[in-house]
């Protein structure tokens, strides 16, 4: 879903935007996370794409759809996560004594991420090339990836804020799940912003050379 929809941001291909709907449809129907993640997608599109909004628009609608069945079905039956609910972000008693979650999160995560023994070279891979991309004026799929991933990362933190779980048992137990999503999904990112950056490197090796020749 997130090369699909930058993709999109590159070409104006109408096929690459439903092929992100549909996968940003089954990501809110499988996870109990993917609604972060697709929220951190649609403003990363928003933010490089708002002159195309009325598509974005179209994208987020025909996802609220398919995702209205279910939503219907856990009220009816009266579902909840058992792990943390977003309503909590509002329990002022519930956040006074667990605001210091939050960085223990971020830092724990981000340090999961680039663990070279759990993931690789992937999360450093991409954040180099998503550096080199605004450093050499880059500008549409670097920060669209940026934004993806660091509202992604802060999302998951806050989690852990808003939790009942004891912090640091649930921290453990669950951090290398939790951080697959973003290190995969940058993963799936890192050929696109690798062909961009090299496409806008030869264009401009290539005009160097016509100046010269000139």
């Amino acid at each position: 879903g997130l090369a699909a929809a930058g993709r999109w941001l590159l070409t104006n291909e109408r096929w690459s935007l439903a092929v992100a709907t549909l996968c940003f449809t089954g990501a809110l129907l499988t996870k109990n996370e993917g609604s972060l993640f697709v929220l951190a997608a649609v403003l990363g599109l928003l933010v490089v794409a708002h002159r195309r909004w009325r598509a974005l628009a179209v994208a987020a609608g025909a996802a609220a759809l398919a995702l209205l069945p279910w939503k219907v079905y856990i009220r009816i039956h009266d579902l909840h996560d058992i792990n943390y609910s977003l309503a909590d972000s509002f329990d002022v008693d519930h956040l006074s004594g667990r605001l210091g979650v939050g960085p223990i999160a971020f830092r724990t995560l981000g340090a999961e991420m680039v663990d070279p023994l759990q993931w690789g070279l992937l999360a450093p891979l991409f954040a180099a090339l998503v550096l080199v991309g605004l450093a050499t004026g880059l500008r549409v799929l670097p920060l669209y990836a940026v934004v993806w991933a660091v509202v992604s990362w802060l999302g998951l933190s806050w989690i852990y804020v808003i939790s009942k779980h004891e912090y640091s048992a649930y921290l453990g137990s669950t951090k290398e799940r939790v951080v697959a999503s973003i290190v995969l999904g940058s993963a799936a990112l890192t050929p696109l912003l690798a062909a961009e950056l090299w496409a806008t490197t030869r264009g401009r090796d290539r005009g160097r050379l016509r100046s010269g020749a000139g």
